[in-house]
C-alpha cells in the first residue's frame, strides 16, 4: 500500500475542515452543542473511509467535505436567520428555579438531579439554593 495517497488525503481533509471551521466563526470549542459533535463525527467518517479506500480519488474527499460544509453552512444560516427553526432544532431555555423554588417536572424532563443543581451553584459560590433568585438551563447546556 502506497503512503502518500494516504497522507494526501489526510491532508486534504485537514485543510478543508480547518477552513470550514474558520468561516463558521469564532466559537468556544467548550461549548460544543450537539450539531457541532455531528458535523465533526461526518467529517471524520469521511476522511476515514477515503483513507484506505484506493477506489476513492483525492477529488472525491476534496467534493465530498465541500459539499457536507456547504450543508453545514446552509444550517447555521437556517438557524441565525429563521427563530422558528432554531427554537425546534436546537430548543430553548428551561427556568429550573425562580425564587428558590425547584421545578422538579423541569428537572426531569432535563434529566437532572437535585445533587447536579447543587453542584453547579457551588461552582458559582452559591451554598443556599434558597439565594437563587432563577436558574436556567440553557439550548447548549450550560447554566445561567
Amino acid at each position: 500500500m502506497n503512503i502518500l495517497p494516504i497522507i494526501g488525503k489526510l491532508l486534504i481533509g485537514f485543510i478543508v475542515l480547518l477552513i470550514i471551521m474558520r468561516l463558521m466563526g469564532k466559537r468556544n470549542l467548550a461549548q460544543l452543542n450537539a450539531s457541532d459533535v455531528i458535523y465533526l463525527l461526518v467529517f471524520g467518517g469521511i476522511v476515514e473511509e477515503s483513507l484506505y479506500d484506493d477506489k476513492i480519488k483525492y477529488w472525491h474527499v476534496l467534493v465530498s467535505l465541500i459539499a457536507w460544509g456547504c450543508i453545514i453552512f446552509l444550517f447555521e444560516y437556517l438557524l441565525y436567520k429563521s427563530k422558528k427553526a432554531r427554537f425546534l432544532l436546537k430548543g430553548d431555555k428551561d427556568i429550573l428555579m425562580t425564587e428558590g423554588d425547584i421545578y422538579t417536572k423541569v428537572l426531569k424532563y432535563n434529566r437532572l438531579e437535585l445533587d447536579q443543581i447543587s453542584s453547579i451553584a457551588r461552582n458559582y459560590g452559591i451554598f443556599d439554593l434558597s439565594e437563587i433568585k432563577n436558574m436556567y438551563i440553557e439550548s447548549h447546556g450550560g447554566f445561567t
